[in-house]
């Protein structure tokens, strides 16, 4: 199960596996979570609980503008996955998604935009991930493959548009892979103790990238310095095997000025750019 949220929409999007694989959103009230729509239903042939990894919904996240939801879906392993794409008018999450399954992506997994609607990196655990592209229609597209040397397991993605630097998790190694969206090149990694083992869910904020390890610790990174600053010790708080996901509440600590500003927003496209109506 994964959860998307858009404060734009007030709306929220669960993404679930199992017999019944489906996308079901809510509107958000004061009252509570209120049904927005029927279920949508997703292609897998699927058991409850789900036997995976492969043959399993992954991620599920808003486009940056907030005019369309997304969806990650794990291939069987023979065949590519797929990126479900809905679009979202007046408020509500349409029913017919565009579909998409690019070749190179087996096992689509993590999914984040990269300071715009038009870019995205994706993980994929057989490789590392690719950089893809989204046009007006929502058709995705790779741009580029990036092989990660090492790779064990890369699941997850993250982006930070303070640092303009996308970044690949891997679930079976401590190490992480920092990408240049740009170049689409790994440009560094952030290293951290071998005993924290691989990275799961993470979150960015406030200029730190934040971790959940294979082993029971949090890793806190300085984005700025490219080091660990911290682990959290979890033992305290129960068995590793129960905890997932996570997420940052907060405002960053520091405000592009003006002349970095367009620096960034210069090397990308926007909707409008392509056009898009």
């Amino acid at each position: 199960m994964s959860i998307a949220y858009s404060p734009r929409h007030r709306v929220a999007c669960v993404a679930n596996s199992g017999a019944k694989n489906s996308v079901q959103c809510y509107d958000v009230t004061g009252t509570g979570l209120h049904p927005s729509g029927d279920a949508m239903p997703l292609p897998l042939k699927q058991t409850t609980p789900p036997v995976g990894p492969t043959n399993t919904v992954s991620d599920i996240l808003f486009n940056p503008s907030e005019s369309a939801l997304f969806v990650t879906i794990k291939g069987t392993g023979t065949g590519p996955g797929y990126v479900y794409a809905y679009p979202v008018s007046r408020g509500k999450v349409q029913n017919k998604p565009r579909v998409s399954r690019p070749a190179a992506l087996g096992v689509n997994f993590g999914m984040s935009f990269l300071g715009s609607d038009v870019r995205a990196l994706v993980s994929d655990p057989g490789f590392g991930g690719a950089f893809v592209d989204v046009d007006c229609d929502l058709n995705v597209s790779i741009s580029k493959v990036i092989n990660v040397t090492g790779n064990a397991a890369t699941c997850w993605t993250q982006y930070s548009a303070d640092f303009d630097a996308a970044y690949l998790l891997d679930g079976g190694s401590p190490d992480i892979a920092v990408l240049d969206p740009v170049s689409m090149k790994v440009k560094s990694t952030l290293t951290s103790p071998a005993a924290g083992a691989g990275k799961f869910d993470s979150a960015i904020g406030g200029g730190y990238l934040f971790t959940l390890d294979g082993a029971d610790s949090i890793t806190v990174y300085s984005l700025k310095e490219s080091s660990v600053v911290q682990t959290l010790d979890l033992t305290g708080f129960g068995a590793r095997q129960f905890f997932q996901g996570m997420a940052y509440y907060g405002g960053s600590n520091r405000v592009l000025d003006i002349r970095e500003y367009l620096s960034f927003s210069s090397h990308y496209r926007t909707s409008s750019e392509l056009n898009c109506r």
